[in-house]
C-alpha cells in the first residue's frame, strides 16, 4: 500500500477538509496500484491530454480508507522524466494539499518511478467548461465564474501569496453538480516574477470567453482571428454588454452589463487599474 504524505494523524473526507481549510492528506501510491485502478493504463481508459501528459479515468480498489474505496479518479502521468515534467509534478504535490478548497481540484495522490510521475484526482464526470461551452446557461455560468474567482481568492490569500499563472477554460473541471474545480497547478508559484494582477487577467478573460461562448473570437464570414478582449470591447460600446444570445434570458440588462464590464475591466491594458480579487468578488455577490 501507498503511504500518506504528512497533513494530519488519520483520513478525512473532503467536505471536512474543505470546511476546515485544513491541509490535504495525500497518498503516495504504488505503480501496481495505479495500474489496477486503470486496467494497466488501458488506451481505452484515456479521457484526456495535458501538458503533462495523458489522463486515464480510474476506480480505486482494496484500500483501507472507505472514503477512496470504489472512488472514480482521473490518474494522468507524465510522457517522460524530463526537467519540465519534474517541474510541474513538484508543483503540484507541494501546492495543492496547502490550498484546500470546494473550487479548488483535490490531489488524493502521487507516484514517482524511474520512468514517469503520476498524480491521482477526483474524476470530474462533466469534463471541464471548455467542453461544456457551448451548453452553458447564465446560472452555470455565474456559479463557475463566482466558483473559479473563490479559489483564486484561496490561492492570493495564502502566506506567501500564490498565484496559478495557467487559468484557461481547459483548466477548470465541473463535477456531477457543475461545481467548477480550479485544476492544472504545475505552473503555480509563490508571488514573484507574476504577480496577482495575472491571475486577474486570465480570470478577465475566462469571463469574456464563457459569455461570449468563444475560445477566440471571429465574425461571421471572416478567417481573421481576434483577441477575445477586443472583440469584447467593440460589441460592449455597441450594444451595451457581451453576453451570447443562447445564454438565455435569465440574466437581467444591467447583469449582462456589469458581467462584460467586470471582465473587460480584469484584462485592463494597464494591471495597476485591474481589480483585485475581493473587488471581483464582491462585484459577484451582486449578481
Amino acid at each position: 500500500m501507498g503511504n500518506f504524505l504528512c497533513c494530519s494523524s488519520s483520513p478525512t473526507n473532503l467536505s471536512h477538509d474543505e470546511e476546515c481549510g485544513n491541509e490535504a492528506e495525500v497518498i503516495n501510491f504504488t505503480v501496481k496500484e495505479l495500474n489496477e485502478y486503470t486496467d494497466e493504463f488501458n488506451r481505452k481508459k484515456i479521457v484526456g491530454h495535458g501538458d503533462f501528459g495523458p489522463v486515464y479515468r480510474g476506480t480505486i480498489k482494496a484500500r483501507q480508507e472507505r472514503h477512496l474505496n470504489c472512488l472514480d479518479v482521473a490518474v494522468k502521468h507524465s510522457h517522460t522524466k524530463d526537467d519540465r515534467s519534474a517541474i510541474l509534478w513538484k508543483a503540484e504535490v507541494e501546492y495543492l494539499p496547502r490550498v484546500v478548497h470546494k473550487n479548488i481540484i483535490k490531489l488524493i495522490g502521487y507516484c514517482e518511478t524511474e520512468e514517469r510521475f503520476y498524480l491521482v484526482y477526483p474524476f470530474m464526470p462533466n469534463g471541464t467548461v471548455l467542453t461544456k461551452l457551448q451548453d452553458l446557461k447564465w446560472s452555470r455560468i455565474l456559479k463557475i465564474i463566482k466558483g473559479i474567482a473563490s479559489g483564486i481568492q484561496k490561492l492570493h490569500s495564502h502566506h506567501p501569496p500564490l498565484i496559478h499563472g495557467n487559468i484557461s477554460l481547459n483548466n477548470i473541471l465541473l463535477d456531477k453538480d457543475f461545481t467548477p474545480k480550479l485544476g492544472d497547478f504545475g505552473t503555480v508559484t509563490p508571488q514573484g516574477k507574476q504577480s496577482q494582477a495575472d491571475d486577474i487577467y486570465n480570470l478577465g478573460v475566462m469571463i469574456l470567453q464563457i459569455i461570449m461562448k468563444e475560445e477566440n473570437a471571429s465574425l461571421p464570414g471572416v478567417s481573421i482571428r481576434y483577441h477575445i478582449c477586443d472583440r469584447a470591447r467593440s460589441i460592449f460600446e455597441e450594444r451595451g454588454h457581451a453576453v451570447h444570445q443562447n445564454i438565455g434570458n435569465s440574466g437581467t440588462a444591467c447583469s449582462k452589463r456589469t458581467i462584460t464590464k467586470l471582465g473587460l475591466d480584469c484584462v485592463n491594458h494597464d494591471s495597476s487599474l485591474r481589480p483585485n480579487i475581493a473587488q471581483v468578488l464582491q462585484i459577484l455577490a451582486n449578481l
